[in-house]
Formats: C-alpha cells, sequence, structure tokens
C-alpha cells in the first residue's frame, strides 16, 4: 500500500479516436476502514474523518475539468490471500474535456501530481471551441454551446434550435398517457390521448462551462386504473436536459413513478419534420420503415399496430431536414404523420392474455393475471436528440445516426484506481477505417483464440476500409457463426485491408 499511485483509468469502448467531454470519477481516500478482529474503533475513526470535504484531486495532463457532484461511499479492493483493502472515500461525479483517446483502447492519468503524460507533454489543451452555459434570461432558462440553443420556459416547453437555423422546434417535449385495456400480447387503447402537465419546479443543477443541465420537476394526472376513471393518480417525473460542450445533441434523463394501473405512458418528441421518412436502427444495420399496409380481410384476425420496434435510434428525413433521436434500453416507438416521435416508457396491464380485445378476438396465450406487469415504481430513460447536418443524404444520415448512437449509449468513461503503482501506458485496441464502415461486435470467438470483429456497411455501395489491429499476425473472413472462409492479408502495423458489400455484414477472426 505505501507505493499505490492512484490514477484516472479512462475507457474507450469504440474502434475510432474520441475525445472531447468525457464522464470521470475521482477519489480521495479518507481513512482506512480495518477488516477483522479490532476493526470497530477504526470504523468509528474513519467516519468521523469524513465529515471534512476537501477538493478533488488534479489529474495530470488534464486541465479542464468540471465537478458536478460529490459523495462518501467506500471503495474496495479485493486480495487473494488476505481481507481485502476497504477504504471510505470522497467520490466526485466529474466531467473533464480530453484530447481523442486510443481506438478501442485506454489511456491513464495521475491523480494529484503535477505532471504530464506522454501524450500532453510540451502543449496545452485549448479546451472547446464551444463551452456550454445555462443561465436565466427572465422567465426563460437557455442552454447554449454554440451549435445548439434550448430554452425551457414557465410551464416546462422545450424549443430547441440550432445554431445556422437549419431546425427550430417549439414546444419539442411531451409526456401523454392512455388507458390500456389490453394484455401482455395486444395494446387495447381507449378513451384520449393525454398529454398536459404541470411543471412544479425548473432549476439550473449545472451552469457549464462542460457540461449545463437544466432540472425540470414535472407531474402528470393518470385515471388511477381501466375500471376507476375518475380516481387520479399523480405520477411525479423529473427531466433533465444536458447538453455539452461542442456537441451537437440535447441530452434527456428522465425519471419517475408509475403509480397507475391499465395504461400506456409514452415520452414524445416532436421533430418537426412531417411526413417524414423514417430510418430506424435493427440487428444488421439501419432501414427505412414504412407504415403496415394489411388486406381488410386479415383485420378480422389481428389489427396490426401503428408501432415499430426501436433499438437504438431512429430519424425522421424530409424535404432536406432530418431529426435523429437515440433511445436507452427502450424498445417501441410510433411515428405520427405531424413528426412526432412517440416512445414507450410504460405499459401497465394485469393480464397475460384476454379473450374480449376488438384488435384481436380470442386468447393469445394462456388466460393468468400478471399484477407485476402494472410497473408499479420508479421508470427511467435516457434520450439524445439531435438534428441531421444540412444537406445530409440518406446514407450520411444513417452513419450521423449511428455514430451519435455509439457516442451517447458507449461514452467514454473513467474511474479511478487506487491500487496502482506505475501509470499504465497507452493501450491501442482495434481500429475502423473506412466511409460508412460501423463497428458491431468486437469479443471472444468460440474457440476462446483470437479476436472476432464485425462491422457493416451503412452505404448503397461497397465500402472498402481496413481493421488495424495491434499485433495480428493472422486473419480470415468467417461466416457469422464464425467458421473460417478466406484468409485475409495482415500488413505493417496490423492493418488488415477488408471490402464489405453493399449495406452488408463482414465478420473477420483475427490471431
Amino acid at each position: 500500500r505505501p507505493t499505490w499511485r492512484p490514477v484516472l483509468v479512462v475507457r474507450n469502448g469504440i474502434p475510432r479516436p474520441r475525445g472531447g467531454v468525457v464522464e470521470i470519477e475521482l477519489l480521495a481516500t479518507i481513512a482506512d476502514e480495518p477488516v477483522g478482529p479490532g476493526s470497530g474503533a477504526g470504523a468509528a475513526a474513519a467516519r468521523d474523518a469524513a465529515r471534512d470535504v476537501p477538493t478533488p484531486p488534479t489529474v495530470a495532463g488534464i486541465p479542464h475539468v468540471q465537478v458536478l457532484g460529490h459523495r462518501i461511499r467506500r471503495d474496495r479492493i479485493e486480495s487473494a490471500r488476505h481481507y481485502p483493502d476497504n477504504d471510505l472515500v470522497h467520490a466526485w461525479g466529474a466531467v473533464a474535456w480530453l484530447p481523442p483517446l486510443p481506438p478501442t483502447g485506454v489511456q491513464c492519468f495521475r491523480l494529484g501530481e503535477d505532471a504530464t503524460d506522454e501524450r500532453s507533454a510540451g502543449r496545452e489543451d485549448p479546451g472547446p471551441r464551444h463551452p456550454a452555459t445555462a443561465t436565466f434570461n427572465g422567465d426563460v432558462i437557455e442552454l447554449r454551446n454554440g451549435e445548439l440553443a434550448a430554452t425551457v420556459d414557465l410551464e416546462g416547453r422545450v424549443c430547441l434550435t440550432t445554431a445556422a437555423g437549419s431546425i427550430a422546434i417549439v414546444d419539442l417535449l411531451s409526456i401523454e398517457h392512455q388507458t390500456d385495456r389490453g394484455d401482455l400480447y395486444t395494446a387495447s387503447l381507449v378513451g384520449p390521448v393525454r398529454s398536459a402537465w404541470r411543471c412544479a419546479r425548473r432549476s439550473i443543477v449545472a451552469e457549464g462551462p462542460l457540461r449545463a443541465i437544466v432540472q425540470v420537476e414535472l407531474t402528470i394526472d393518470v385515471p388511477a386504473s381501466r375500471r376507476r376513471l375518475d380516481v387520479v393518480r399523480v405520477i411525479p417525473v423529473r427531466v433533465r436536459l444536458v447538453l455539452d460542450a461542442d456537441r451537437t445533441h440535447l441530452g434527456v434523463e428522465l425519471r419517475g413513478r408509475n403509480r397507475a394501473r391499465d395504461h400506456r405512458l409514452r415520452f414524445v418528441v416532436r421533430t418537426g419534420v412531417p411526413d417524414a421518412v423514417v430510418i430506424a436502427d435493427a440487428a444488421f444495420g439501419p432501414l427505412v420503415r414504412r407504415p403496415v399496409v394489411v388486406d381488410p380481410a386479415d383485420l378480422v384476425m389481428e389489427t396490426p399496430p401503428p408501432t415499430a420496434p426501436l433499438h437504438r435510434h431512429v430519424s425522421l428525413r424530409a424535404r432536406g431536414r432530418g431529426v435523429a433521436v437515440v433511445s436507452d434500453g427502450l424498445t417501441e416507438y410510433e411515428v405520427r404523420p405531424s413528426g412526432d416521435v412517440a416512445i414507450t416508457l410504460v405499459r401497465a396491464v394485469g393480464a397475460l392474455s384476454r379473450a374480449t380485445l376488438p384488435e384481436r378476438p380470442g386468447h393469445a396465450g394462456w388466460p393468468a393475471p400478471t399484477p407485476l406487469a402494472q410497473s408499479r415504481g420508479p421508470f427511467a430513460a435516457t434520450f439524445a436528440i439531435a438534428p441531421h447536418p444540412p444537406g445530409t443524404s440518406d446514407a450520411e444520415a444513417r452513419v450521423f445516426a449511428d455514430r451519435l448512437a455509439e457516442d451517447v449509449l458507449q461514452p467514454p468513461r473513467g474511474e479511478t484506481w487506487r491500487a496502482v503503482h506505475t501509470v499504465p501506458s497507452l493501450v491501442h485496441g482495434p481500429l475502423l477505417e473506412g466511409d460508412g464502415l460501423v463497428a458491431s461486435a468486437i469479443t471472444i470467438p468460440v474457440t476462446g483464440e483470437g479476436t472476432i470483429l464485425r462491422c457493416l456497411n451503412l452505404l448503397d455501395q461497397p465500402a472498402d476500409g481496413a481493421w488495424t489491429v495491434p499485433d495480428a499476425r493472422e486473419a480470415w473472413t468467417t461466416r457469422l457463426d464464425q467458421t473460417p472462409l478466406d484468409p485475409l492479408a495482415v500488413g505493417d502495423g496490423g492493418r488488415i485491408a477488408v471490402r464489405v458489400p453493399a449495406r452488408g455484414v463482414l465478420t473477420v477472426l483475427v490471431r
């Protein structure tokens, strides 16, 4: 322990260099908490030492850090032959401005020392071109970063505009609910769609300059159940709008608590792109989703819903304009002719199958009650909303939305490691290059030897590119089940040139 030197370990899990605003956690030890016989007195001393909150440790080579929050927690380091090392620590949640990190790699920075790492030596990082700010302007809260501007009025309405003026959306967000008399197979929505909320409070959580956050606390009145429409349950919802320096998307973090039964709750993004072409993510790349049209005779068996599967993102494009919406973990969306994108937050129903639904006569499964499917309790969701760059083609829009989803759902993250003796050097992982190529898998093969790399071509024509894998000796193309097919040449530095068919999938085994 006397030789430990804490470091900030930052991981980039995507095979392309990425930097900018990165979420990090900084730790500072308060006291060692002894484990085992005689540890009681030491634990009390540790609690006493936690009363004073120091400033967070400095990070060598990173001059731009913004602290977002602080808490006291325990940090444990396991030991194979002894009690674990358990420390009471100060933990600061923060964001830092970092230069591009190595692809699928790791970079480490010293904590609490006036030193520079090998990448930042001899130069000063100027920081972001467009810092993020959150300010009160009369009755309106404004978020700005030189790329986007968002405002929140007294009623909680959000307006979004781009710096270039290509997109201006009034009343961007809404939350709607409707009574659902369906089952776990089929929705059966009745009654009006309600979207009114009450704004209880607005506040600025972070003013910038790396991350600006505005919080809006809302309440929604929902009927208690499909049988008790006259009784109202109040659903609290907290919405956080997040804008980072130099970023071209607005983040939305939503937290709430469902207190009602037999209803559907949806988050609605008004894109301002009516009668649009809809491009949605799918298992093997984005595709155009068109409304389902069926023969009237087939409606006797089942009415198709207007919703569609949601993987990571959906984009709307029309008349040279477009907006992409990224969602974390939610699986259903609906696009309306007006350009509204409604994403299901909660479907609260109480039966596996009902026989009396007008959308599907007869049972679809066993008629069993499912009280836990009423989904009472907390719910959470994360979104990102990004206007497409002006003049973006359909193929470029697919690549834009996919990379946006990577940055939102798999961002670089940093954490403090306390038990490090020497600062590790840069770790470079696989790098993918090529216009229109995006990675879909980097994993261990079923044989356990080597690495499986899979990429998609989002363009409508064949794409040339390359994987660069440090220490690669040999490579093959494979089938999806990882059966080797044709050998590939491995060039200098581990570069493996590939050609991927139009809208195709290519899997490579590297040893």
